[in-house]
């Protein structure tokens, strides 16, 4: 239908380039530069698509693309009837659902909130120092994959000696392609989240101390976490024996109390990030979503590390909006 009205067009105007393809590139640049970001600039006209990650994790209000694609009509009207006294209100005639467009393992911030406070509640009232260990890992990794955005990958967030926690930013690599020296990429560790992993720190000394004498492969293994020598989160099974965590351990744990999607996370973390209005590369940058020759961390790129420091506030602010709590032991 719209090809055989473009191709009227073309006869009747006698403009021979006139082309769906052109007519959404033009679209395409004014959603762009004008009016919203990239993101949604795919979304409505599928461009670069199949190039972007991105578009997998976003989560979207059905009203707000509408007013995002309204706008974008309205300036392309504006310039095509200028010596015209009336316009025909199209999009006026459509009826939207209320749906939202985008990904569907993006649970509503409430239900985070519960599941976190789950966790917490466990950690805090679990008497047995096994669990109350294993609760308080798993705790820390939900909350350390919300607050940076970074894969649910085996031994995720990392190892001690990849976060600073005095400057709030840590080097990953969360893809199997990313495990060169140079290919890492950095996330911010907000204000939240460098307490946290302080006072999960505290724990662990006294969790060697205080059970060592029980299992001293308990004391050997924390040191050896202390020493980077294993992940930062881990998860003692019956034996006694360490594993790093990983998402086969968390989903057999939490059973059926929370089934999304293991990447949910990140689904969250973007949907935030774009709802705070934070800038959208450095969005790409933090979940590693670049265009290729685009990455941050190219001698060529526009962004700086302060680029990425600046958005700790903004992850302390989905900490804020979770209604999130410390857990000290």
């Amino acid at each position: 239908m719209i090809n055989e009205v473009i191709a009227d067009l073309r006869a009747t105007l006698a403009l021979p380039l006139i082309s769906l393809g052109r007519i959404e590139k033009s679209l395409y640049t004014i959603l762009i530069y004008e009016v919203s970001s990239t993101q949604l600039a795919t979304i409505i006209t599928s461009r670069n698509s199949r190039k972007r990650a991105d578009i997998w994790y976003s989560s979207h209000d059905i009203n707000e693309v509408k007013e995002v694609y309204y706008d974008a009509i309205q300036i392309l009207t504006d310039r095509c009837h200028k010596n015209k006294s009336s316009v025909i209100e199209y999009l006026s005639k459509v009826a939207l659902s209320d749906d939202a467009i985008g990904s569907q393992n993006s649970p509503d911030y409430p239900i985070v909130s519960l599941f976190i406070n789950y966790l917490y509640q466990k950690v805090v009232t679990t008497t047995n120092y096994r669990e109350k260990f294993n609760f308080y890992n798993l705790w820390l990794w939900h909350v350390s994959l919300l607050l940076t955005s970074i894969r649910a990958v085996e031994g995720a967030p990392g190892y001690l000696n990849q976060i600073n926690l005095q400057t709030g930013i840590a080097w990953i690599s969360d893809k199997e392609e990313r495990v060169t020296g140079n290919s890492q990429r950095r996330v911010p560790i907000c204000s939240f989240l460098t307490e946290g992993i302080q006072n999960f720190l505290r724990y662990l000394g006294s969790f060697a101390k205080r059970y060592g004498r029980l299992d001293p492969n308990f004391s050997i293994e924390v040191n050896k976490i202390l020493a980077s020598e294993r992940p930062l989160l881990n998860f003692i099974d019956k034996k006694g024996t360490f594993h790093p965590l990983r998402p086969a351990i968390v989903s057999q744990e939490l059973g059926e109390k929370f089934r999304f999607k293991i990447d949910w996370t990140r689904h969250v973390g973007q949907r935030f990030l774009h709802e705070y209005g934070l800038d959208e590369a450095v969005i790409l940058a933090i979940f590693g979503h670049e265009m290729i020759g685009q990455e941050a961390w190219r001698r060529n790129s526009a962004l700086s590390i302060g680029h990425i420091l600046a958005a700790k506030n903004t992850y302390h602010q989905l900490a804020v909006r979770l209604k999130l709590q410390q857990v000290i032991l």
